[in-house]
């Protein structure tokens, strides 16, 4: 039977006793620039939106259509559509590095960031 008052400590494991705190590892939630923010599940209706998260100039709302005619002439079969829409209040503002617009402003439209048929997850 092995006693642990007689075992040392593993050598790797004597370096966490000056490893400081965990208070260290505060910004996880913002690795290289980037910000991590958790949003609840919530469920949209047709033609509902919803703000989901704001950082800076920059805001994320999600939308939700249902049963959507892609062309207006019930030709085609209808789908639902959900994506992620951002919206700036500064001029000349970016978003990613392979955006569309090199000049998004306060008054553009808010563009489609992810959308169902983009791969967007739900």
């Amino acid at each position: 039977m092995l006693e642990s008052s007689k075992i040392g400590k593993v050598p790797n494991a004597a370096t966490a006793d000056t490893a400081g705190s965990a208070g260290t590892a505060g910004n996880a939630n913002g690795v290289g620039g980037f910000r991590v923010v958790r949003v609840p599940a919530f469920t949209l209706g047709n033609s509902e939106s919803r703000q989901i998260a704001q950082n800076g100039p920059l805001t994320f709302t999600a939308a939700c259509r249902i049963n959507v005619d892609p062309d207006g002439a019930g030709g085609n079969d209808p789908f639902d559509d959900a994506r992620v829409l951002i919206d700036t209040s500064v001029d000349n503002a970016a978003y990613d590095a392979d955006d569309g617009d090199a000049d998004f402003d306060a008054a553009d439209p808010p563009v489609s960031f992810a959308a169902t048929g983009d791969g967007l997850i739900l």
